[in-house]
């Protein structure tokens, strides 16, 4: 079996808690719902691009307890391959508490992480001989290095989504094929607040597709030699957990379909602002047939969406 994209990172129960407003301290309040999903920057980029019709498996940690099973069930349920996962015992699943503030569309993200739960050596029978593309987080590097050197070695590619400021080891940035990394990241001489001159400072280095998000100001591409910038669409914002994920599977569904520059930077900002519409990252992940209607009803082409 040959896989469009293989992902590798932390997989995570996402508990959402929707408020009205971010509390104050020291008070009590009522939430307006509490919603269970499963959450996880490669996950939810994997399950977007399952829903747009490629093929994926992940690779993962989760432990032997109820959140591990549901975390893989809600995958499946994407046409996400989750043979691959490796349960361990003693540990706990990865959780995280998310505190949406509706009044204004933002979240607050806690996460609870138990350092067993990871992986550091590969198996033999991974997918990683079998894949185009392998998406990573680098939070398990070790495992990352390994797993890049095999999808190099049969002529596929790497991505790495680095979500936040988080130390990457050097070893594994230099295996990087597509590297998309969020404004707040600022190793690898990253310019703090000018996008444009940390990706002409990236574009020297040997990656072949390098995008900046920027949140609600959009983001930054560059391919081919060429910076494109992509403004986000207006929309109201429900939460916005999950945007970025989803942002990161659509980029990589255009990558993979040959899609131009402009055309990958319109069709992930569209998929990412849809599910802002909904809690939660996977609740709103759109199909291609949402987005082309997204797209049009924001006047905008979808002729290339086939």
């Amino acid at each position: 079996m040959t896989y469009d994209c293989v992902g590798m990172g932390i997989t995570v129960l996402d508990e959402l808690v929707v408020l009205d407003a971010y509390p104050q301290p020291n008070s009590k309040g009522r939430a307006k719902t509490i919603i269970r999903q499963g959450g996880g920057p490669v996950p939810t980029a994997l399950a977007t691009l399952s829903r747009l019709g490629k093929r994926c498996a992940l690779v993962t940690a989760l432990g032997m307890d109820s959140h591990g099973r549901f975390l893989c069930q809600e995958l499946e349920q994407f046409g996400v391959e989750t043979r691959y996962v490796h349960y361990l015992p003693s540990v706990t699943t990865p959780r995280a508490i998310i505190l949406i503030d509706q009044s204004k569309g933002e979240r607050t993200v806690l996460l609870a992480q138990d350092s067993a739960c990871t992986l550091k050596q590969l198996e033999p029978v991974q997918p990683f001989d079998q894949c185009r593309l392998l998406h990573v987080d680098g939070h398990y590097p070790e495992a990352d290095i390994q797993a890049a050197e095999r999808v190099h070695h049969q002529g596929g590619l790497v991505s790495l989504d680095i979500g936040s400021n988080r130390l990457v080891p050097e070893a594994l940035l230099k295996k990087v094929d597509i590297l998309v990394v969020s404004e707040s990241y600022q190793q690898k001489g990253i310019i703090q607040s000018d996008p444009v001159k940390s990706l002409e400072h990236l574009a020297k280095q040997h990656f072949k597709l390098i995008g900046i998000t920027c949140g609600t100001i959009g983001s930054y591409l560059y391919f081919n030699n060429k910076i494109h910038y992509e403004p986000a669409f207006k929309v109201t914002t429900i939460d916005s957990t999950g945007a970025g994920d989803v942002y990161h599977g659509a980029l990589l569904y255009g990558f993979l379909q040959g899609f131009t520059l402009e055309q990958m930077a319109r069709f992930a900002a569209a998929a990412a602002a849809r599910k802002c519409g909904h809690v939660g990252g996977k609740a709103g992940i759109p199909d291609l047939q949402q987005i082309k209607q997204f797209l049009q009803d924001h006047n905008s082409d979808t002729d290339f969406i086939s």
